[in-house]
């Protein structure tokens, strides 16, 4: 079964809760938030993987989940699927 879920990201646009979201990401996403031009798709990309973290979090998911994250203007969504034995 696929799961999904989807966040607005507008609060982040408040400098002060991206940064306190930025400050928690791993050092691999936060490059490739950095790594984007546009202000907006840092945003997403932090959004995206603060959403995945919340949901890990909250489901304890094990680190083999299947997931994709997406974004498409003020939306990023998480969808998931784990099949257990």
């Amino acid at each position: 079964m696929v799961k999904g879920w989807a966040a607005d990201i507008t609060p982040l646009y408040d400098k002060e809760i991206y940064i306190k979201y930025f400050e928690r990401l791993p050092r691999f996403r936060k490059e490739k938030a950095m790594a984007q031009a546009d202000p907006l798709k840092r945003v997403q990309s932090v959004a995206a993987w603060s959403l995945w973290e919340k949901l890990r979090k909250k489901y304890r998911l094990p680190k083999e989940t299947v997931f994709n994250l997406s974004h498409s203007g003020e939306f990023v969504t998480v969808s998931y699927t784990h099949l257990r034995a």
